[in-house]
This record gives structure tokens, C-alpha cells and sequence, in this order.
């Protein structure tokens, strides 16, 4: 049996009043969503990460992912 991770990311940033949702913001040159994607990546006991996110971010998530390869599955 595999064990997925599940990545919500579906915030829309309103509450924080900008352009785009907050998990999306570069801190330290790297998305926030990619924190919880490289820690998600480094468990053992994780098989693959599904990510829950509105359909217009998957290009930039799939995008970080390519240039910054993970040993896990992603699912969108």
C-alpha cells in the first residue's frame, strides 16, 4: 500500500490583499508551497504528494517541480 501526502493549496490571497495566493509568495527565493513540497519529498514514510490547487497554478507548481526535481510522485 502507498501513503500520499495531501498539499492543500487552494487560498486565493484576498485576506492578505494581493495579486495572487499567499502560498505562491517567494520567501527566501522559493515559493512558500515549495517548503511543504521539498519537506513532503524528504519523508520516508511518504510514497507520492497530491496537490490540491486551483487548476491555473499547476504550470507554476509543475514548473518549480521540473527545475527543482523531487524523489516523490506529484499528483494534481
Amino acid at each position: 500500500m502507498k501513503t500520499f501526502a495531501i498539499l492543500l493549496s487552494g487560498g486565493t490571497g484576498e485576506r492578505v490583499g494581493i495579486n495572487m495566493p499567499k502560498q505562491y509568495i517567494k520567501i527566501a527565493g522559493k515559493p512558500i508551497i515549495c517548503y511543504s513540497l521539498l519537506e513532503f519529498d524528504k519523508n520516508i514514510k511518504i510514497d507520492g504528494i497530491i496537490v490540491v490547487a486551483k487548476k491555473e497554478w499547476h504550470e507554476f507548481i509543475q514548473k518549480w517541480v521540473n527545475e527543482n526535481p523531487l524523489k516523490k510522485e506529484i499528483i494534481y
